[in-house]
C-alpha cells in the first residue's frame, strides 16, 4: 500500500510539472513560431516549474514531519469537487473520479486565451494519517492544515520574490499565478484549507498575494516584500480584532 501510495504521488508531481510546463511555454509570445525560440523557452519553463514544484513538495514534507503527519501530493480530481455533495454525486464520482478538473480548465482557458492567460490549481493534498504521538489531541487540527497550506503558498511568495530578485520574469510569472489561483476558497485547494481553517490567516495570505502580484512587476523584491506584508498585516489586524476578537 505504501508502494502504491509513493508510485501515485510521484506520477501525479510529474504530471503536475508537465500541466504547468505546457500552459506556460504554449505561448512563447513571438509574432512568428519560431522552433528553436519555442525550445529555448520551453526547456526554461521546465526548469523553473520542475524547481518550483519541487521546492512546494519539500515544504509540504517537511511541514507535515513537523505536525507527525504522512502527507500526499494529489491532484485536484473530479472526486474532489464531488465530494462536497457526496450523496448527490455519489454515481457521478464513480465514473469520473479520475478526470483531473483542475487540469482540464488549465488546459482550456490556455487554448481559449492562446496562451496569454493561466489557470494554475490543479494541485492539492491530503493527510495519510492523522494520529501523532505526544500530543494531547491525537489528531491533526484544521488550524494546523491551514498552516501547512499558507507555508506551501508563502514558498511560491518567496519564489517569485528570488525570481524578480535576479530579474527572471518566467519564475515570477509561474510563482505568481500558482499562488493566486491556490487561493481559491474551494472544494480541497490550499485556499480552502485555509479559509476554514483560520480566515484571518486566510485575509492574510489572499493580501499578500494580491497586493505581491500587483507590485512585483514595477518594484524592487525588497521593496514588494515589505509593502505586502505590512499591508497584508494591518488589513488581517483589522479583519481580526472587527470580526473574529470582537465575536
Amino acid at each position: 500500500m505504501r508502494l502504491s501510495s509513493s508510485y501515485q504521488e510521484t506520477k501525479n508531481i510529474l504530471i503536475a510539472i508537465i500541466i504547468l510546463t505546457i500552459i506556460f511555454s504554449f505561448n512563447d509570445k513571438t509574432a512568428v513560431f519560431n522552433p528553436e525560440h519555442y525550445s529555448i523557452n520551453f526547456i526554461l519553463t521546465l526548469v523553473i516549474v520542475t524547481f518550483s514544484i519541487l521546492v512546494h513538495l519539500l515544504v509540504l514534507k517537511l511541514i507535515s514531519l513537523h505536525y507527525g503527519v504522512s502527507s500526499e501530493f494529489t491532484l485536484w480530481s473530479f472526486e474532489e469537487i464531488a465530494n462536497i455533495s457526496p450523496i448527490s454525486w455519489r454515481k457521478i464520482k464513480k465514473s469520473f473520479r479520475f478526470i483531473y478538473s483542475g487540469s482540464l480548465f488549465a488546459f482550456l482557458l490556455t487554448l481559449v486565451s492562446n496562451g496569454k492567460a493561466y489557470f494554475t490549481a490543479i494541485s492539492t493534498f491530503k493527510i495519510e494519517n492523522t494520529k501523532t504521538l505526544g500530543r494531547t489531541f491525537p489528531n491533526i487540527t484544521e488550524k494546523e492544515i491551514a498552516n501547512m497550506a499558507f507555508l506551501m503558498i508563502l514558498a511560491h511568495f518567496i519564489l517569485a520574490l528570488t525570481f524578480r530578485s535576479i530579474n527572471v520574469k518566467q519564475g515570477v510569472l509561474i510563482n505568481s499565478w500558482v499562488m493566486i489561483w491556490n487561493l481559491l476558497p474551494v472544494s480541497s485547494l490550499l485556499g480552502s484549507k485555509i479559509f476554514f481553517g483560520s480566515r484571518t490567516l486566510y485575509i492574510f495570505t489572499l493580501v499578500l498575494a494580491v497586493i505581491s502580484l500587483g507590485l512585483i512587476g514595477v518594484l524592487t523584491a525588497t521593496q514588494t516584500l515589505l509593502i505586502s506584508i505590512f499591508t497584508a498585516s494591518i488589513i488581517a489586524g483589522i479583519w481580526f480584532w472587527k470580526l473574529e476578537y470582537i465575536k
